[in-house]
């Protein structure tokens, strides 16, 4: 008799995550990394692992402290409040284990980043979706005081990239004070707005903001993601922590990143421009577009679904998602200026044969 999952695992949707291409050449436009490489201070820091003590056959920092102290530095915040995860997934799941019970509701914006239901189903919670406005994008009436145990709305909101205002995440923060609220902010770095909700998870008890270095970072790779909260939901977030968590090279060149910090925002910055420059070009060609304040956008038209498979077969790849308010859309990360440019000749071909 095989061995029978738990009953939640049995009836699991899993995440799953873009596409990795199969072979060489391919442009990767299809799950928001950031192209630019990170500093050179990053290379560095890695390269002296091994030197000066930092052996691998010894356990990293449980807490990262190092890390994280410079972290609260840069965003002005208390370090001891503060987590470090294996990605800002792992800090997700973290928040289910400490405060989700069976039974309990989830409460989301949709679309939205799908993996939250994910992981609501895997420990026996419901999850609740509020459609976006179809015409400005904007969250419905009964969103905020909406019944749960735990909300959760990232800011700016994949796959749209739409980014709500520090009134609106308030207003949210205030309905209900015994509901977490989590603003998930992994594409904080692209915004106007790079403080985010940091103001409202120091004056609400009730508010976490968790953000990534894969995006505004250019460390996908390491797997580094930080949440911030006052100290009542940090004593809960640290029982569930893994003693080591986070590895002392993901530690390393995290922290080295943040000595370059004005070199990352000069990227961010490309990317931010680049970003108009590919809207207008897309609009050019019959797409229609949310504002979007992410490092990619949401672009509708065009037979969707054949446009994702023939960009494909010329190497590009991009997302697309087969759920009914987005099939007629593709997420396109912005990469390169070079890579742009190769992503737009590959799609008039693509244009011209439909």
């Amino acid at each position: 008799m095989p061995v029978c999952p738990n009953k939640y695992v049995s009836s699991l949707v899993a995440y799953v995550p873009g596409e990795q291409p199969r072979g060489s050449g391919f442009i990767k436009l299809n799950t928001n990394e950031n192209p630019y490489p990170p500093s050179p201070s990053v290379t560095k820091a890695l390269s002296e692992i091994g030197k000066d003590g930092m052996h691998l056959n010894k356990y990293p920092d449980p807490w990262a402290n190092e890390l994280r102290k410079k972290y609260a530095e840069i965003i002005n915040f208390s370090d001891t409040s503060i987590i470090v995860g294996n990605g800002s997934d792992e800090i997700l799941r973290m928040i289910f284990e400490a405060f989700a019970t069976e039974g309990d509701t989830l409460v989301v914006a949709d679309p939205t980043y799908v993996l939250y239901e994910t992981l609501a189903s895997m420990f026996g919670c419901k999850t609740v979706r509020y459609p976006l406005s179809t015409e400005d994008f904007t969250l419905p009436e009964a969103f905020y005081g909406a019944e749960g145990k735990i909300l959760i709305l990232p800011n700016p909101n994949p796959p749209y990239g739409i980014c709500y205002g520090l009134e609106t995440l308030e207003r949210i923060a205030a309905a209900k004070p015994e509901r977490l609220v989590v603003f998930d902010e992994a594409y904080i770095d692209f915004t106007e707005n790079p403080r985010g909700a940091l103001d409202l998870a120091l004056r609400y008890d009730n508010v976490m903001v968790t953000r990534t270095f894969s995006k505004g970072w250019s460390l996908a790779g390491g797997r580094i993601g930080f949440a911030c909260m006052n100290p009542a939901l940090f004593e809960s977030m640290a029982k569930v922590k893994d003693s080591y968590n986070v590895n002392k090279m993901s530690q390393v060149a995290a922290s080295a990143a943040l000595d370059s910090a004005e070199a990352q925002r000069e990227n961010n910055g490309r990317i931010v421009a680049l970003r108009s420059e590919i809207a207008e070009q897309l609009r050019k060609r019959g797409f229609t577009m949310p504002p979007s304040n992410g490092n990619f956008v949401f672009a509708r038209g065009n037979n969707a679904p054949e446009l994702y498979r023939q960009l494909k077969e010329h190497k590009v790849l991009v997302r697309w998602f087969d759920t009914p308010l987005l099939r007629d859309g593709l997420r396109i990360t912005i990469g390169t200026t070079e890579e742009m440019r190769v992503f737009l000749e590959k799609l008039d071909l693509c244009l011209a044969s439909m």
